[in-house]
Parts: structure tokens; C-alpha cells; sequence
């Protein structure tokens, strides 16, 4: 076996870093969570395919012989420079008099590729943060929840994460007030406001701060 074609790992790998840095922008803490979706899987694995096929062809070809380690990187970061190109054709009038510039590219079409995947992955990691929050919410009333994150706050290291907590603890529980005093079912509200709860640390903390605050 040519143990040479091992070498496409590292344009593999180059494409799965890129592919990745897209999926984290659109969806930070839960990212990882994205990346085990179907989609989330598929796309990583085209974004990685496409410079390691490059690299195979070039190998195959006889076009690269030798320094085979810098030309699969050389192949990883120029697939994605390629990917990433604009070309200027001009400048265009938008309404209300505005100038703007005219570009295209392959990063358009790298662009329109990667929302495709990313709405898809957003489907499917809806359905995991429904189970985590169902699986996971302890069984308590919704002011007795509030208490028992704002106990927890204290020993959580991010200052920030808790100020943001603290301050939709607030909002909901002014919300949750409100909607009871224009006659809203008891037992309703607080199943509402307890999922509300429960997605609100999810988006802040992530699923680590969410049992940390929550147990």
C-alpha cells in the first residue's frame, strides 16, 4: 500500500478547521452539538473531501512527487483562498443613492452552500435542545427553578454569563407575573415560564453551566 496518500489528511484536515469556523460562528456554545447532527456531519466531510481529492489527483498525476507533507497543506490552504475569492466587477446604485461595491466569486457560492447545511443542522439541533431541556429541567415550580440558579450563580467562574442569567431571571419572572395577573392558567404559565427558564440558561451557559446551575 502507498502509505503516501496519507498525506491528503492534512488538506482533509485544513478543510474540516475551515468548515468548522463557519458552524461555530452561526452557533458558539452549541457548536459541538451542531457538528453531531447528519448535516453537520455531511458538510465537514465535503468541506475536508474537497483539497484532499485535489491533493490525491495531483499525487496520482505525477504533478507532486516530493514534499508531499507541504504541498497537502499548500493544497488545504489554497482550496480554501480559492473558496474564499471575491473579484470586484464594478459598482452599483442601491436605493436612496447609496454606492456600493459589486463582487462575486466562489465565496458566494461557498456562502449559499454553507447556509444550506447550517439551516438543515438548526432543524435537527432544535430537537436535541428540546430533549436536553426536557430530560435535564429538574422537577420544580418555576420560582422555585429561579431560586435555585440564582443560589447556584455565586460558584459559576463567568462573570458575564451570570450577570446575563441574573438579568433574564428578572425579565421572566416580571413576565411571568404579569401574564398570571391578566388571568392566565396557573398551571400553564408555569409550564411555559419553566421551559422558557430552562432555554434561557441553555443559550447563555451552554449545557455544562445549564446542569451547573441547575443541580
Amino acid at each position: 500500500m502507498n502509505l503516501h496518500y496519507l498525506y491528503c489528511i492534512l488538506a482533509f484536515s485544513v478543510g474540516l478547521l475551515a468548515g468548522f469556523q463557519g458552524i461555530y460562528n452561526r452557533y458558539k456554545k452549541d457548536s459541538l452539538d451542531a457538528l453531531g447532527t447528519l448535516p453537520g456531519v455531511a458538510y465537514l466531510l465535503t468541506r475536508g473531501l474537497v483539497p484532499a481529492v485535489v491533493f490525491i489527483i495531483a499525487y496520482v498525476t505525477g504533478l507532486i512527487e516530493s514534499q508531499l507533507p507541504v504541498w497537502s497543506l499548500g493544497f488545504g490552504l489554497g482550496a480554501e483562498t480559492v473558496l474564499r475569492t471575491k473579484f470586484y466587477l464594478g459598482e452599483a446604485q442601491k436605493p436612496g443613492g447609496k454606492i456600493e461595491e459589486v463582487t462575486r466569486g466562489l465565496a458566494d457560492l461557498l456562502q449559499w452552500y454553507q447556509n444550506r447545511f447550517l439551516e438543515s443542522m438548526a432543524d435537527s439541533l432544535a430537537e436535541s435542545r428540546k430533549r436536553f431541556v426536557n430530560s435535564e429541567l429538574p422537577e420544580k415550580a418555576f420560582a422555585d427553578l429561579c431560586i435555585l440558579v440564582v443560589n447556584n450563580l455565586p460558584a459559576y467562574p463567568d462573570k458575564q454569563i451570570t450577570t446575563e442569567v441574573d438579568t433574564g431571571i428578572n425579565k421572566l419572572e416580571a413576565e411571568f407575573k404579569a401574564e398570571l395577573a391578566k388571568g392566565g392558567d396557573p398551571a400553564i404559565v408555569n409550564q411555559k415560564y419553566r421551559l422558557k427558564l430552562g432555554y434561557l440558561i441553555l443559550d447563555i451557559a451552554g449545557k455544562r453551566g445549564f446542569r451547573t446551575l441547575l443541580s
